[in-house]
């Protein structure tokens, strides 16, 4: 986290959040956190990428565990920091030039790869989301989340409210 970076509120991390931070650093593999979560799939119709990106954006704007970064000084000591602002931008991918085939295997690739991108907790945002243009009005998407920002129950949530946006 960078010091220049304006600070909303400083909170100490739920237990839940704790243990996941725990485990999220004792690995000796950053690249196989098992508390990382994808959420893909396929949409039709028209689709504006640059005004998705907008959206998510103002649902980080909206939603402070979004903008969360999780900082350790000690074994027993940890606190979650509430940024006003995070830098954000969405994963757009041009695949409209391949063919039908190839889609399943990229999307797949896709999912392997950002499982090896440790997200650092420290830096915000703990989430990445991937939009793939296969054809005209066919999208794949894959949302990547760190656990300590959004469970299943908050994920759903988030998605439906994204799409009110």
């Amino acid at each position: 986290m960078k010091q220049s970076t304006p600070i909303s509120e400083v909170l100490s991390p739920t237990s839940l959040q704790k243990g996941l931070l725990f485990h999220a650093l004792a690995s000796d593999d950053l690249h196989s956190d098992p508390y990382i979560i994808h959420l893909w799939g396929n949409l039709e119709g028209p689709i504006d990428a640059s005004m998705l990106e907008h959206a998510w954006k103002e649902l980080i704007q909206r939603h402070v565990t979004l903008r969360s970064a999780f900082v350790v000084r000690s074994q027993t000591e940890a606190r979650q920091i509430i940024l006003k602002e995070i830098p954000f931008s969405l994963n757009y991918l041009d695949w409209t030039s391949l063919n039908s085939e190839s889609h399943d295997f990229l999307l797949k690739e896709i999912r392997e790869k950002d499982r090896r991108i440790a997200f650092d907790p420290a830096k915000p945002p703990l989430l990445r989301f991937y939009l793939a243009e296969i054809s005209y009005q066919k999208w794949a998407f894959l949302l990547s989340h760190h656990h300590l920002i959004l469970d299943g129950w908050s994920q759903s949530i988030l998605i439906s409210e994204l799409t009110t946006i």
